[in-house]
């Protein structure tokens, strides 16, 4: 009798996983993403730009990382879970599930390690009731597939993006969101959610310094503006150096492509909490810092529709407890740096019509 039971129970559990759906994230359509690629993974085509591979070692994985997609989708489902799978097995990373409740997206759940092809809950328990989610996938390590899973007499239907306007998020890893522990908490995510317009993450750990190629990304996208954390990696002379040719660069390339010049805002970079005692480091960022006021106050007058907000910022000033590693803000830190950017952003964005 017991064999049988522990054999009626072995089947149950087997039809249970069976009868859920699986939905492959590129049914529902990846969104976030500012140009296509050959893989739908990939934020760009890395071949494309040749240059890539003499900058960075480790750019093309970068590039080639699914930071700031998210699917957008309708369902009824009581539960949630989804498999991730690697282009190199052994990695793991987090993705995020947010429910839209009374015109706001809220948490609902993440998994800080995904591991390859292992089926993890997002959220479990619901009413059965329909709702509007969005998942994040992972921000670091390059995707070869997601399924998302739902119940078996679940409804499932993709969204239209609930972000309005497409605006490319350009910048460091600040930008791509070293320091964050779920990627819905990168800057732009955040922004995105608080605005309700669509900040698309263009942000690579260490390699955004102003390298021509990733003004030719820009101008031949169909982004109708550029949010760009130029002045976090470059040291101060490569500011110098490099930023009037980069603003070159993107007239050029959107001219080519047959497009407007469309508004360029760069940000100031944030204060380290690593400068606080190292003389060294402080005078390094204060150089920078320097570089890029003394850079933008020529830039906005020798160029049409180029801004500089100087707000930006990720510190708690109370307690200075925000951040990760001296470096890299946590969790708390982009919010306040989403926060610091907020009214400024949106302002001139207004001005073309993006609100």
């Amino acid at each position: 009798m017991r064999r049988i039971i522990f054999a009626l129970l072995v089947f149950s559990l087997a039809f249970t996983t069976y009868a859920q759906q699986e939905i492959d994230v590129l049914e529902l359509g990846l969104q976030g993403k500012l140009v296509e690629t050959e893989n739908p993974f990939d934020r760009f085509n890395v071949d494309e730009y040749p240059a890539v591979y003499d900058d960075a070692k480790n750019l093309p994985t970068q590039i080639r990382s699914s930071a700031g997609f998210f699917v957008a989708f309708r369902s009824d489902t009581k539960t949630i879970q989804a498999r991730i799978e690697y282009r190199n097995p052994n990695h793991h990373e987090g993705c995020d599930l947010y429910i839209r409740k009374d015109g706001k997206w809220l948490y609902a759940g993440s998994q800080t390690v995904c591991r390859h092809g292992q089926v993890f809950d997002l959220v479990k328990y619901m009413d059965g009731t329909e709702h509007e989610c969005l998942i994040y996938l992972p921000l670091q390590k390059p995707v070869s597939s997601m399924k998302i899973i739902i119940d078996s007499n679940a409804s499932i239907e993709a969204l239209e993006c609930p972000f309005r306007h497409r605006i490319a998020a350009l910048g460091s890893s600040f930008t791509q969101g070293a320091g964050v522990t779920r990627p819905a908490l990168t800057w732009n995510a955040q922004l995105s959610r608080m605005t309700g317009l669509m900040f698309m993450n263009m942000g690579f750990c260490g390699n955004c310094k102003l390298q021509p190629f990733y003004a030719q990304v820009l101008g031949r996208s169909d982004a109708e503006a550029y949010v760009i954390d130029a002045f976090s990696n470059p040291t101060h002379q490569e500011i110098r150096d490099r930023l009037f040719i980069f603003l070159d660069t993107l007239r050029e390339a959107e001219k080519e492509a047959g497009k407007e010049p469309k508004p360029v805002i760069f940000l100031q970079t944030i204060w380290r909490e690593g400068n606080n005692f190292n003389v060294k480091k402080r005078e390094r960022e204060e150089n920078k810092r320097n570089a890029a006021e003394e850079m933008m106050a020529q830039a906005v007058k020798t160029y049409a529709d180029v801004y500089f907000v100087n707000t930006t910022d990720a510190t708690d000033y109370k307690y200075h407890e925000t951040c990760t590693d001296g470096t890299h803000p946590n969790d708390y830190g982009y919010t306040l740096w989403a926060e610091s950017i907020c009214k400024p952003v949106t302002k001139i964005l207004a001005k073309y019509n993006m609100k």
